[in-house]
Parts: C-alpha cells; sequence; structure tokens
C-alpha cells in the first residue's frame, strides 16, 4: 500500500494555522496518538534558556518506553546521550516517536536524534506550534517533508488502532483481579505509557510503586518483568547469566560472549551447542548485546565486562 508519510524518515507538522487552530485545541494530534501500539509521543520541556535537556528528553523517552526503573532513587543525571536510547528502541515495538513542541529542540539534539532514530529504525515527527529554528529546519529539510496540521491529524486519524488489550486501568496501583495480565506488576508496566501520555500519574509515582511491588513476594515472571523495566542493560543480563548457568556446562558462564547472544535473544551459543533461552530473558540479554556494541565493545569481548577493579561496566543507569 502506498504510504507515502509513512515512508518517510521525518516528517515536519507545519504550525497550525488560523482556520487549523480549532482542530489544534479540541482533538490535538498528541491525544491521536493514544493506545498506538508502536507509537509514542514526548512532550519536550524546556529548560529556564528555552531549550531541551538532553537527560530530560532520555529520561522521558525511557519512561514513556516503560523504563522508569524499579529503585526509589534514579541517576537521571547521567542519562546525558541520546544514544544510550538505541538498546531499549531497538528492543521494543516502537516505530515512530512524535516529538511535541519541537522547536524547543537545538540543532545539535536534534543531529543525535536523527542518528538514534536512523540506527533504531524509527521515524520521527516533529510537531510545534511555532516555526522551527532556522538551523533545525534547514537540518530536517535534508530528510522529510513538511505537512499542515490538518494532514497530519488525518494521516493518524487513518491508523487509528485499538490498543493492545482491553486492560485500561488509570491508576499505578494497579489491578490485582486483571484478567489480561494477571498480577498488578505485569498490569502497571503495561499502562505505564498511556497514565503517562494522559498525565494520569508521573513516573516518580509509576517508580515508587514498583518499588513497592518489588519488596513483596511474587512470581519468577513478574521478578524477570521488573528487572527489564529498569535503565540498566548490564545488571538484569549479570541475573540472566546466572540463571542460564544452571544449564549451560560448568564454568563456561563467564565467558559468554557478545557474540554468543543470538537470534534476538533466544539463543546463546557454546562451542558447537546452541542453548535455548527462556522468554522471559530474551530481551534482557539482546538488550545487553545492543548495549555492549553501542559503547564500542568487541563480538569476541565479554558480554558482562568489568573495569580492573573488578566493578561491572554498568552502560546504563538503573
Amino acid at each position: 500500500m502506498n504510504d507515502p508519510l509513512g515512508d518517510q524518515f521525518v516528517v515536519v507538522v507545519a504550525p497550525p494555522t488560523p482556520a487549523e487552530l480549532d482542530l489544534a485545541l479540541d482533538h490535538p494530534l498528541a491525544v491521536r496518538l493514544w493506545g498506538q501500539p508502536t507509537s509514542l509521543c514526548v512532550a519536550l520541556r524546556p529548560t529556564n534558556h528555552g531549550r531541551v535537556r538532553v537527560s530530560d528528553l532520555a529520561g522521558d523517552v525511557m519512561d514513556l518506553l516503560g523504563h522508569t526503573g524499579a529503585q526509589l532513587a534514579i541517576r537521571k543525571h547521567l542519562d546525558t546521550d541520546l544514544f544510550r536510547l538505541l538498546p531499549f528502541l531497538l528492543t521494543s515495538k516502537i516505530e515512530r516517536m512524535v516529538l511535541d513542541d519541537a522547536h524547543q529542540l537545538n540543532a545539535r539534539t536534534c543531529e543525535e536524534l536523527l542518528a538514534v532514530a536512523n540506527l533504531a529504525h524509527v521515524q520521527l515527527w516533529l510537531v510545534s506550534r511555532q516555526p522551527l529554528p532556522t538551523d533545525v529546519a534547514d537540518l530536517i529539510a535534508l530528510h522529510g517533508p513538511q505537512v499542515t496540521y490538518a494532514e497530519a491529524c488525518a494521516w493518524w486519524d487513518s491508523r487509528a488502532a485499538a490498543c493492545e488489550s482491553a486492560c485500561r486501568h488509570t491508576s499505578v496501583a494497579g489491578d490485582t483481579s486483571c484478567v489480561t495480565h494477571g498480577s498488578p506488576i505485569a498490569c502497571l508496566i503495561a499502562n505505564t505509557r498511556g497514565l503517562l501520555e494522559r498525565d494520569l500519574a508521573t513516573a516518580d509515582q509509576v517508580r515508587l510503586r514498583l518499588a513497592e511491588l518489588r519488596a513483596q513476594p511474587c512470581t519468577d515472571n513478574d521478578r524477570w518483568a521488573l528487572e527489564a523495566c529498569t535503565r540498566d542493560a548490564l545488571r538484569p543480563a549479570q541475573a540472566a547469566l546466572a540463571v542460564l548457568a544452571r544449564t549451560l556446562p560448568a564454568g563456561t558462564i563467564g565467558h559468554v560472549a557478545v557474540s554468543d547472544i543470538e537470534a534476538a535473544g533466544t539463543t546463546v551459543v557454546h562451542g558447537e551447542d546452541r542453548y535455548p533461552v527462556p522468554h522471559t530473558l530474551t530481551a534482557i540479554l539482546f538488550r545487553q548485546r545492543i548495549a555492549a556494541l553501542a559503547a564500542g565493545q568487541y563480538l569476541d569481548d565479554p558480554l558482562v565486562t568489568y573495569f580492573f577493579d573488578g566493578k561491572p561496566l554498568a552502560i546504563l543507569t538503573h
């Protein structure tokens, strides 16, 4: 099916014209994305200088991807590199990322976004109520078209998709009787993006609730779901390898190389043998493989790399 907008790498949505103001106010584009399982909308937050802080942008994308973390404290100030998003985007279902209030971007941040989106195979939409800065507009013009606000709304309306499930709980409490997800942990993680998009909860509230649930007895599936929703690729991989040590030959788990994780994390290779990975661990191992390569490790390097003092090289912050 011919889809000129859907096939573009970047789409710029022009500020609403006077004739489009009612459309933008009554049913803004961001609202039309609610419930889209393969798209997310990031509302850019400016600093006092009127520009977006990279750490805020990276943290907000992480939160919308469901990686809020399950610890009470989170070191957001370390998330200063948008390339840290790569392992998480590549192990998600996200195909399109919409940036609202994109006039707050500067050229340098925009260049990083373009590079990350290209590597992660994610389409970028830049939406703004004001004209983009000249240097940003010139940069974006090389990569995609500009459409009117009405055209953008019509395109998203044509792609309106039902949510992945009928579960649409509106509280961080989760639902202990959730038929769709089976537990409050799975329910909350699945609904995190919806809660944040609709301003029904903050990322800190989600994080606090997950920390509370983490302290309670839970099933193995829930425990691994909590591991997977952190912002750390390495420590969950360490825990996953510890589980795999029960099935792999003795003494080999510490020598699992980056290249030994195959088929999107579903297989671990050892010599001539291949060992299946439980489905609860596949995304965790594949994410660390991507993180290791993004950090400059070689394929034959250990999947879990250590500094000289014996401390793990944490690719991403928790």
